[in-house]
């Protein structure tokens, strides 16, 4: 369990835990155990940078850090960036920057992170579509927010502004989480001090889209590394007029902006566990999605989901992949970006969820190579959307797991009891299923299985160029086969598939059909 250690030397005005942009980094450090100074020796450390300001302050914390084994020191609630977080510069610790400044020179591979989620929107699930246009609720402290308070009170669009007087003195929290939730664009004019603010923060997690000022381009590019998909206004005074320009783009807008969302949480996660010295989990499920005549209906998929509640632990993500749409299926559209929404909202409660949404027509092949840049599991669990598992016990995952740690480079859950006739001679194993647990075989197939992740990116790598745009069975089936014909053993020893087998009924998943009577498209292998 990881050790956190709430640094405050002044607990008369610093009340550590309950400051707004630490809500969502005890979400994300949880479970934890809270450690004093004296007992602290690896693990996160949190200064509430604003109240630890003076040159005694810091040089006792610097001789602190300095005796421990190693740290992620995360310097919060710091908008004016008072605290000199850049001279904290020990190969010890790996260290995190709420709010940077642009002429501070941070140590090498500092993370910056921004202000983050408070409580009262933290984990917040989509609405489906919001009834409002837009909605800003805040102090109307400076010019920026003047320009878009007077920008939006000339829209005739559907929308509120509501003035505070002063930080949480305007909406109650529920309510003011109620409305962000229920209004498409949220403009994020800049706090007093940097362009970041709660309300970006808010608006993503919300679901919706948040709107930003290309004049604070460098701020937010220092952030993230590149700039977050939202809707960017030249000037604070065109917010109306952009969005109503947008209006109608609102629905993939807002699926970009939280698929990127839920990505970045997803790497801040990822970050601090490879920081602490924690092992990645063992595997990474992967979902592959592209639109089919039922969406928007999410019911296929749910079904497949849900079945890799056998397979599947906690803190395994699970990386569902929306293609883009091709020429041919252009009639889709509208309804494949509402199927995309009602997946988001299923799922918003999976911590580990992460969609990955492809901008333009990918296919199978290229969709899984782009995702694979996000998976740090040694073996990844592949589903096409329409295969979910079936009879699959508990025991079973670690043993599958098992060999392929030991044995395998993939190993597929059979879609029928036993292995049919006419595929007998894609067989190199003909063992009685009740003495053997996989059956060695040179037939590939997408059916749901469990592989190496290396494995999957070298076959992907030799055998997909990124022109292609194709299903990975239609060109790895002849591959396989074309090996184990001219080289026999050593050509399925470069590929070593199975199908597992470890009971008389060998079925393990089924074909809930998807595609239905739809075509199957050309594909393009080059």
């Amino acid at each position: 369990m990881t050790q956190l250690l709430w640094w405050n030397d002044h607990p008369d005005i610093c009340d550590n835990g309950k400051m707004w942009d630490q809500h969502q980094l005890i979400d994300l450090l949880s479970p934890f155990e809270v450690v004093e100074e004296k007992d602290f020796t690896n693990g996160v450390v949190i200064v509430p940078g604003r109240f630890h300001t003076t040159e005694e302050d810091f040089v006792r914390f610097d001789n602190f850090i300095r005796t421990v084994q190693h740290a992620v020191v995360i310097v919060t609630s710091d908008e004016e960036s008072l605290y000199p977080a850049e001279r904290l510069d020990h190969d010890n610790i790996d260290l995190w920057v709420m709010t940077p400044k642009l002429y501070k020179v941070y140590p090498g591979g500092t993370r910056f992170i921004g202000s983050l989620v408070p409580n009262h929107l933290l984990n917040a699930t989509p609405l489906a579509e919001p009834d409002n246009d837009y909605f800003f609720s805040g102090q109307v402290t400076h010019a920026a927010r003047e320009q878009v308070v007077n920008s939006l009170r000339a829209s005739k669009n559907k929308g509120a502004v509501i003035e505070s007087p002063g930080f949480t003195q305007g909406l109650q929290p529920d309510n003011y989480a109620d409305e962000m939730r229920n209004a498409k664009f949220l403009p994020c004019p800049p706090g007093p001090i940097t362009p970041d603010s709660f309300r970006f923060y808010e608006a993503l997690e919300a679901g919706n889209v948040p709107v930003l000022c290309k004049q604070d381009e460098k701020y937010w590019k220092l952030l993230f590394g590149k700039l977050p998909p939202v809707l960017w206004v030249n000037d604070w005074s065109q917010t109306s007029d952009a969005i109503n320009a947008a209006l109608n783009n609102w629905l993939p807008m807002a699926n970009r902006c939280y698929a990127w969302w839920r990505e970045q949480k997803y790497f801040m996660r990822r970050t601090l566990i490879r920081q602490l010295g924690f092992h990645p989990p063992a595997v990474s499920f992967l979902v592959a999605s592209s639109p089919i005549h039922s969406h928007p209906s999410t019911e296929i998929i749910d079904e497949t989901i849900e079945s890799l509640s056998a397979l599947r632990k906690t803190n395994e993500p699970l990386f569902v992949m929306f293609d883009g749409i091709r020429n041919e299926q252009t009639k889709f559209r509208d309804v494949y970006q509402q199927f995309i929404r009602n997946c988001m909202i299923n799922l918003a409660d999976d911590p580990d969820f992460v969609p990955v949404l492809m901008r333009s027509h990918q296919h199978q092949a290229r969709m899984t190579a782009k995702t694979l840049r996000l998976v740090e599991s040694p073996l990844i669990c592949f589903m096409e959307h329409d295969t979910p598992l079936v009879n699959l016990f508990d025991h079973e995952a670690e043993l599958i797991i098992t060999l392929l740690t030991d044995q395998l480079d993939l190993i597929r859950f059979a879609h029928e009891a036993s292995i049919l006739e006419p595929h007998q001679h894609l067989m190199i194993d003909h063992d009685d299923p009740e003495t053997v647990l996989y059956l060695r075989t040179v037939q590939w197939s997408q059916r749901p299985h469990l592989a190496r992740t290396e494995f999957y990116r070298r076959i992907l790598n030799w055998h997909f160029p990124k022109t292609s745009r194709t299903m990975i069975e239609d060109v790895m089936h002849g591959i396989v086969q074309d090996a184990w014909h001219v080289e026999g053993l050593e050509g399925w020893n470069k590929y070593r598939l199975a199908i597992y087998a470890g009971a008389e009924n060998i079925k393990r998943s089924t074909h809930t059909d998807g595609r239905g009577a739809e075509p199957k498209f050309e594909m393009k292998l080059k």
